[in-house]
């Protein structure tokens, strides 16, 4: 142990907040504590020492957030705002303990649908070292957490995220990250309908890798054409998905989209929603063949693609393919 102050049981939680830095344009989630106890200084090697005053260094807070609606734990590593203000290098009762980190729009909008509407408790620790201000000397000491402390943890409800939202200029936003890679696990997958569906799948992420390498640098109708090309090759397989009651059984009902209330509603709910997500493919394909095409019922055109059409088939490709590999994630 040598020297070591345990943080939490000194301080009192505040408030979880987000701010926006006009200047850097930078947006912040922060977290308050305020120090409601004195310090003190445990040791091993001399007596406890009730500190007023502690110089700190390289102080930050882990939050570990827990949602109600997901399993899955998130962490968060959050500093004290040197940049912000320089002025909190120390920690003395009576004081507040500001931590920020810097956030952007997607990795909130990550966080949002991690949470999945859900109330999100949080935890925290802290990591440091500080210096302890005696009368002719100083007593180096790390900060800490006692992880034996009890309480109970704080609840972040749907109103508080939607000032969150609001204050990083989300409220009228929606950001979206799909992967474009097929998870390992997929092939490892014993379902008929997943594992006659995978080929197509992984010609779909491949070509629309190459999409999102073209749209990158696309700043011409040819440049958007070679984007629309890929997503037109994407579709060249996939669009050709049978649409038979098998497919349907093991693509929705055992995926748990469908299930009975009347016996066989399932059945027939799934085969309507496989046909027209059928549908869905062949009519973005047909729209990605334009630009290759010059006549229409007898009559000539050409298309001259800009950046919005490029995106609509591009963006619309991606949301289908993560739609399949969501699905396929749910199949044994």
């Amino acid at each position: 142990m040598t020297n070591v102050v345990y943080l939490n049981r000194s301080i009192t939680y505040v408030d979880l907040d987000s701010e926006y830095d006009p200047v850097r344009n930078r947006f912040y989630v922060s977290i308050q504590f305020e120090v409601k106890q004195r310090l003190k200084m445990e040791s091993d090697v001399i007596d406890p020492i009730a500190a007023e005053r502690i110089a700190i260094s390289n102080l930050t807070c882990v939050l570990v957030l827990t949602s109600s609606n997901n399993i899955e734990k998130r962490e968060i590593v959050m500093r004290l705002p040197t940049d912000i203000d320089p002025t909190q290098t120390h920690i003395s009762l009576g004081t507040n303990l500001n931590f920020y980190k810097q956030i952007d729009q997607a990795e909130l909008e990550n966080l949002m649908d991690w949470r999945r509407g859900g109330d999100v408790s949080f935890r925290w620790s802290f990591h440091g070292y500080g210096l302890i201000d005696m009368i002719d000397h100083a007593v180096p000491t790390q900060l800490s957490y006692d992880q034996n402390l009890s309480f109970t943890p704080p609840h972040i409800g749907q109103n508080k995220w939607d000032a969150i939202l609001k204050k990083c200029r989300l409220d009228d936003k929606y950001l979206f990250e799909h992967s474009l890679s097929i998870p390992g696990n997929l092939y490892q997958k014993k379902n008929r309908f997943l594992t006659q569906m995978l080929n197509d799948v992984a010609t779909m992420s491949n070509n629309l890798n190459s999409a999102k390498d073209r749209i990158r640098k696309a700043n011409s109708p040819s440049d958007y054409k070679a984007v629309i090309g890929d997503v037109k090759t994407s579709l060249d397989s996939i669009k050709n998905l049978r649409v038979s009651l098998a497919n349907a059984r093991e693509f929705l009902i055992d995926s748990n989209t469908f299930i009975d209330i009347d016996v066989g509603g399932a059945e027939q709910a799934a085969l309507e929603v496989i046909g027209r997500l059928k549908n869905i493919l062949e009519h973005i394909y047909q729209i990605s063949s334009k630009p290759a095409h010059i006549q229409r019922g007898g009559l000539r055109f050409q298309m001259n693609p800009d950046r919005e059409d490029a995106l609509f088939l591009f963006e619309t490709s991606v949301c289908i393919l993560k739609y399949f590999i969501e699905k396929f994630k749910k199949l044994n």
